[in-house]
């Protein structure tokens, strides 16, 4: 129950719900967006790692995970890569 105020005392209102049937095409729209979430993280994890395993930093003069002794070297993209893959 949700509570609206109108010019003086509460007045009570019930939830309108709304049943949509499931159909094949909301089903494969719903599954486009899951595979779209999916890829957008997987691109995030790619620019994360990139910007902090490969891209050398003129502040730091050296990649952040140097910095954070997390390695010793700059990575290639193809490390990066095959780093990924095997994880």
């Amino acid at each position: 129950m949700f509570l609206y105020y109108i010019r003086g005392p509460p007045v009570k209102r019930k939830k309108q719900v709304r049943i949509f049937p499931l159909t094949t095409a909301s089903v494969c729209c719903n599954l486009l967006t899951l595979r779209r979430v999916e890829n957008l993280i997987a691109a995030l994890w790619l620019y994360f790692a990139h910007y902090n395993f490969v891209r050398i930093h003129t502040s730091l003069r050296v990649t952040p995970a140097m910095a954070a002794n997390a390695t010793d070297h700059v990575w290639s993209m193809e490390e990066l890569l095959n780093a990924g893959a095997r994880s």
